[in-house]
């Protein structure tokens, strides 16, 4: 006896997405049906949150869904958002097995040396040396200069996109904390009425751009072609505390203060009203934790991967590999990961339950990461990770990595400081 369609439907409405996923890998004869239930499946939100611990979900939805409204994902019932952010994750989890084509971009020779990238879904920024920062698309497999910011009184030391009321902004600050802020769809400069930051928060500007000058944190809105600052927030610093970076997290702004070997992290909720930030709420703060005084100072490269957890490295020719406070219980970060057998890491990052380290012989290793248990076996036996790939990249020390989606196909972005290496998944 054959059982009809519309009562396998049924027996499968009943079934949990975990089982409906390997039913679908397992036969075809039910793909169609599985499908038809999977788009419908009302568990997506929870099967998601189960599936991606809370310090790796806020990271993965921002990159999975770069134009939806960070600050409210919490609230979203949206399935499709959260079956995108799914298939998403499991594509980067696909990376260590997957084949993959690499390219290597030179950029010309009179803009100076690489100094910084961001990536925002098809675009990626990058600054060079000359203080110009190129805006770039990648189509037909060559990387195509959208416009050119070009800087000549002051040292850029960031630039940022915004997507801010459904325009994407780039945003650049410079030595003096002066700020650009220029309309990407229009390319135009909008005008900048009084603002002013040391620094604006890092990892893209989702909704708002925030910005921190003499510990004073400033949210800065977008009112026709004029850019206003808005609400502020002194963050009460003492003389001896500097703000190393600040980012922005659901709608949760982390700031990351260093004083005397040491960083503790302050959580502000941004208050929303009518779509606009109308204020800063103090919500946590992290202990302080204890650097170790030879490896780690405030002129590090701290990043954070959650509102709660970051991680660091340093070019201190003394000090080969990183550290971080992901599942730590003590306060210190005295005991960092030093992969030996590959040499000294000159960064890193930390995405979809990944870490993927640039080193200082050109090359990036990709490793599947479950636990802290298995940054510990990082230190001292690295042939014991389970799931990790090394992939050969260039001849030149690596300093910067970032993900970069462009039509749903995955890319790490490896830059040293005269080329641009894309690493393409499928």
């Amino acid at each position: 006896m054959t059982i009809p369609d519309h009562l396998w439907i049924i027996i499968l409405k009943n079934l949990t997405i975990q089982k409906l996923i390997e039913l679908r890998a397992f036969s075809r004869h039910f793909y169609r049906m599985v499908e038809y239930v999977l788009r419908k499946h009302p568990g997506w939100g929870d099967f998601v949150r189960t599936t991606i611990s809370p310090e790796w979900l806020d990271d993965v939805m921002a990159k999975a869904c770069p134009y939806d409204l960070i600050s409210l994902q919490n609230d979203n019932h949206n399935l499709l958002l959260w079956r995108k952010v799914y298939i998403y994750y499991k594509k980067w989890q696909n990376v260590l097995e997957s084949r993959y084509r690499s390219f290597t971009i030179t950029t010309p020779p009179d803009f100076g040396l690489i100094k910084m990238a961001s990536t925002f879904e098809d675009y990626i920024l990058i600054g060079y040396e000359e203080d110009m920062i190129g805006i770039y698309t990648w189509t037909n497999n060559n990387l195509n200069l959208l416009f050119l910011i070009e800087n000549e009184e002051q040292y850029l030391t960031q630039g940022e996109f915004w997507y801010c009321n459904g325009s994407l902004l780039v945003v650049s600050v410079d030595n003096q904390s002066g700020l650009r802020f220029w309309d990407l769809r229009n390319n135009i400069e909008l005008i900048n009425r009084d603002c002013f930051a040391e620094s604006i928060h890092y990892n893209g500007c989702r909704d708002f751009c925030i910005g921190e000058l003499s510990g004073i944190l400033t949210s800065f809105e977008r009112d026709g072609d004029n850019i206003i600052r808005g609400a502020t927030e002194n963050l009460e610093l003492s003389a001896d505390d500097v703000v190393l970076k600040h980012t922005f997290h659901k709608n949760i702004v982390s700031v990351l203060i260093f004083r005397d070997h040491e960083v503790r992290v302050k959580n502000y909720r941004v208050l929303i009203n009518n779509g606009r930030l109308t204020g800063f709420q103090l919500v946590a703060q992290i202990d302080p934790i204890e650097l170790n005084p030879v490896c780690l100072t405030q002129l590090s490269k701290y990043t954070f991967l959650s509102q709660d957890y970051f991680y660091v490295t340093s070019e201190l020719t003394d000090f080969y590999g990183f550290a971080t406070n992901y599942n730590e219980t003590e306060d210190y970060l005295w005991d960092s990961y030093v992969p030996e057998r590959f040499g000294p890491v000159t960064t890193m990052l930390m995405h979809a339950k990944l870490i993927i380290l640039g080193f200082e012989d050109g090359s990036i290793n990709i490793i599947s990461i479950e636990s802290i248990l298995d940054m510990e076996e990082m230190t001292f036996a690295m042939d014991k990770i389970e799931w990790s790939r090394k992939i050969r990249v260039a001849p030149r020390p690596i300093f910067h990595l970032a993900v970069w989606t462009i039509g749903q196909k995955n890319h790490i972005v490896a830059i040293t400081d005269e080329n641009i290496h894309l690493i393409k998944f499928p």
